[in-house]
């Protein structure tokens, strides 16, 4: 009889401990990646547009972005979408791809730099630049990093 209570104290036991051990262990958190490791790495960029300018903007946007992207290497890929539900809400998405955070701050000082030495020189650039102004008024821009598991890491180039 005490052999048998011993034998059920001591399962119960067994059984407390694994499960106590396998909850820790789920506990655990993943390792995450440093934000400083190549990865994929998204700037989004909401764009307040009237409804009825959408089409008149992305044709501005190829005309006048699209090749300057092209000219900057730090943006991996990029691409626009469009969504289209009322009038007060962010009505085009501008999406980058960079490989790391420094590819952001390099691609924006680029990018910016361009508009800002053309728009000075060349009055063509600074009658697009007032144009993009009347297209957005309002825009949110959001920066995220993709989940570590899809993660590219020791990129080499």
């Amino acid at each position: 009889m005490k052999a048998c209570k011993l034998t059920r104290m001591l399962l119960l036991l067994i059984s407390v401990l694994t499960l106590t051990v396998g909850a820790l262990a789920q506990q655990q958190a993943a390792p995450v990646a440093p934000l400083d490791q190549p990865g994929h790495i998204f700037t989004v960029t909401m764009l307040k547009i009237e409804p009825s300018r959408i089409s008149e903007f992305l044709d501005f946007w190829q005309k006048e972005f699209v090749p300057l992207e092209k000219n900057i290497p730090e943006i991996l890929s990029s691409k626009i979408l469009q969504h289209r539900w009322g009038p007060s809400d962010y009505m085009v998405f501008v999406i980058h791809e960079y490989k790391d955070l420094a590819g952001i701050e390099k691609a924006q000082k680029q990018q910016e730099g361009a508009i800002q030495r053309a728009s000075a020189t060349d009055p063509q650039a600074a009658e697009a630049f007032k144009k993009f102004q009347t297209f957005v008024p309002g825009h949110v821009d959001y920066i995220m990093f993709a989940p570590d598991r899809v993660r590219k890491y020791g990129t080499q180039e």
